[in-house]
This record gives structure tokens, C-alpha cells and sequence, in this order.
């Protein structure tokens, strides 16, 4: 190497296109299986926000929770409640069980 001259940025995975193909592969696959674990703790959220708000609405309580807030403004009440906010427990419990199909 001349004494003035840079180091070229990223020779070894220029030099090794299958290193290369393995980085992509393994981040590909850590994406799709973080992916995956969001979609399936989908459920968990909604009986989350059911609880939110029954709590909220049984309590009339000054509660605030802005990140269940956020999470409900972002996916629409109707969809997560389906349909408007349950005001009773039995109305909550009516709600998430239409939501996880018992």
C-alpha cells in the first residue's frame, strides 16, 4: 500500500460476492421473522386497548395512556373495536371475542 493513499471502503465484501449473498440472506430472514412476531402480537395489543378502555370508561378516571392513544388513533377505533368504543364490560367482552374469532 503507498504511504498516502485511503484503504478502499469495503474490499472484503467486494472481494467475496457469496459473503455478501449470505449478509443479505441472514438479514432477510431476521426481518421477515421480526415481521412475523408483530403480526401475530397483533391480538395482544387489541385486548390491550379493550382493556384501556373499559378501565377508562368504568372508572371515570382522568387516565391517559398516549402511546394506546397513538396505537388507536393510527389503526381506527372502528376496526380495533369493532365498531364504536364499548361502554360496558359485557360490551368489551362481546368485542373481543368477535375480534379473536371465539
Amino acid at each position: 500500500m503507498p504511504g498516502n493513499s485511503a484503504p478502499e471502503k469495503h474490499v472484503l465484501l467486494s472481494q467475496h460476492p457469496i459473503l455478501c449473498g449470505l449478509f443479505l440472506f441472514h438479514l432477510n430472514i431476521r426481518i421477515q421473522s421480526a415481521g412475523q412476531q408483530l403480526i401475530t402480537q397483533w391480538y395482544d395489543v387489541q385486548q390491550l386497548a379493550l382493556l384501556y378502555n373499559l378501565v377508562k370508561v368504568q372508572t371515570h378516571k382522568n387516565l391517559s395512556w398516549p402511546d394506546m392513544e397513538a396505537f388507536i388513533e393510527i389503526h381506527g377505533e372502528s376496526h380495533i373495536f369493532i365498531g364504536s368504543r364499548p361502554k360496558k364490560a359485557g360490551e368489551s367482552l362481546n368485542r373481543l371475542e368477535l375480534a379473536t374469532g371465539l
